[in-house]
């Protein structure tokens, strides 16, 4: 780290550790709406009342609605109204992305930042069809969660390069190009960031392992959510038309090839809400 300083000019260190102090828990009440929505019996009206009861979710969620170009006619005034407008999973897709894009910074600056924002959001959608298209139980809610957390850190890295051009080229080629980038000039790269903001967050296991996890090869990985979120991260790749060193060849599956094209479709649908 001392050399990266010496390289660069500046304290790396504490640069970094400013950022991640900007970083704060996502609530647990987030979670607990998640879990009560994977129940197969609960209602619509016990989903919107659950919703009611975080006044910040709320606000986000009925403004995200009545800003959004979907065919909404009009004016949405609860959560209940929003579940019943939207669906289930919908609503639960747009209180996950609005939740976790408040904790890297409501305002994505340049455009790298909307590249990795993205490129999250499709590996998300890659990792729900994926769940469907195997019959998989895994849950959706699960899956779309690691999905748009899995390369957070790169955010934090590179803010705490000052914007370095040179890293975040680097960084959107991936693989470990990426890496290697992140660590020659941040001493860290974006796993190791991730481990620290992991260790604060009331999320289960299973997510934190495979987003630790999601540059080891198949083999080597330990949960089913890991290698589903390898898989989503290259079918996100074709679905945004991304390039990345040592991709795999073209998909010949005409399930994946259809999957590409609804991951497409889904973030042009959600994309409205953020508008």
């Amino acid at each position: 780290m001392e050399e990266v300083n010496r390289r660069f000019g500046f304290d790396t260190l504490k640069a970094i550790e400013d950022e991640l102090a900007k970083i704060h828990p996502i609530s647990p009440y987030v979670f607990e709406v998640l879990e009560a929505a994977q129940r197969d019996d609960i209602s619509l009206l016990d989903l919107g009342r659950r919703l009611s009861f975080d006044p910040v979710i709320c606000a986000h969620l009925l403004r995200a609605c009545r800003s959004a170009a979907y065919g909404i006619r009009f004016p949405v005034e609860s959560p209940l109204h929003a579940v019943a407008l939207l669906g289930a999973e919908r609503v639960i897709q747009i209180v996950l992305s609005l939740t976790i894009k408040e904790q890297i910074g409501v305002f994505l600056a340049s455009s790298f930042e909307h590249e990795v924002w993205e490129h999250s959001l499709a590996v998300a959608f890659g990792i729900q069809g994926m769940i469907r298209l195997l019959n998989s139980p895994l849950s959706l809610a699960v899956g779309f969660t690691a999905g748009l957390l899995h390369d957070l850190g790169k955010l934090v890295l590179y803010r705490a390069s000052g914007g370095d051009p040179d890293l975040a080229q680097a960084q959107l080629k991936g693989g470990e190009v990426g890496l290697k980038a992140e660590r020659e000039r941040c001493g860290k790269d974006h796993i190791q960031i991730m481990a620290s903001i992991l260790e604060q967050w009331a999320l289960s296991n299973e997510i934190k392992q495979a987003i630790l996890e999601h540059h080891l090869s198949p083999r080597e990985m330990k949960t089913s959510l890991g290698r589903f979120l390898l898989w989503s991260h290259y079918l996100a790749r074709k679905a945004r038309h991304e390039r990345e060193d040592g991709e795999p060849p073209p998909l010949k599956n005409k399930d994946l090839q259809q999957l590409v094209g609804w991951i497409r479709l889904e973030l042009e649908a959600l994309s409205c809400f953020f508008s």
